[in-house]
């Protein structure tokens, strides 16, 4: 992103990160790593919450890709 702030985000996910990003806590990352925290930060377990305080439209596809 280098250094700035994404404003919508369509995340498209298939095979096992569709069937379980929630659970798993994927999407958290992805929008973490999107928003440029560290795997380390602690901040992951709050990125859904972040990226709606920081008005990011963000929405998670689940598709399979062959």
């Amino acid at each position: 992103m280098d250094g700035k702030k994404p404003v919508k985000l369509d995340i498209t996910l298939s095979g096992s990160f569709a069937r379980t990003y929630r659970g798993h806590g994927t999407d958290r990352a992805l929008l973490a790593g999107v928003m440029g925290y560290h795997s380390y930060s602690e901040e992951i377990r709050d990125a859904l919450d972040i990226a709606k305080r920081e008005d990011i439209d963000y929405k998670f596809i689940e598709q399979d890709t062959p």
